[in-house]
């Protein structure tokens, strides 16, 4: 975010509710966790929110406010891992992928998962899968 904000682009880092620290509101919880449809309706409201601060409507009418020399100002959305399945389930609501002027995926989790891809890791090489794993849990190197 630093380097892009550096080069004067406005950045904004979503910490998705129940994940690293975030509490998860007590009038969400029922005893389950949360769902991934919850994520994307989550960050679809910050997108709106986002994309309607840098294209104010009228409020009088549904035609937009700006004027003929102000182009419309659209996101360029990176997500990262599991923030990588949000974003693909997003681009799935065409209102959203309207709004969206590109997207990056840096090491995505898949769409199904990564339960396949971690087991034949493991029955690959073990001990590289170990330290991975030991990096993830206690965010260090493995000696």
């Amino acid at each position: 975010m630093s380097y892009f904000s550096s080069l004067g682009y406005d950045c904004y880092s979503i910490s998705l509710r129940g994940t690293s620290g975030t509490v998860q509101p007590s009038s969400d919880y029922n005893g389950d966790k949360i769902k991934v449809e919850q994520h994307v309706e989550d960050v679809s409201m910050v997108l709106d929110r986002i994309y309607d601060i840098y294209n104010p409507i009228n409020s009088s009418s549904s035609s937009r406010s700006l004027t003929r020399t102000q182009e419309v100002v659209s996101p360029v959305v990176i997500a990262h891992s599991f923030g990588g399945l949000i974003l693909m389930k997003l681009l799935e609501i065409c209102r959203i992928r309207n709004r969206i002027t590109a997207v990056a995926l840096l090491c995505s989790v898949p769409p199904s998962g990564n339960a396949e891809m971690t087991k034949r890791f493991l029955k690959r090489d073990w001990l590289i899968a170990l330290k991975i794993v030991w990096g993830f849990v206690f965010k260090g190197n493995f000696i």
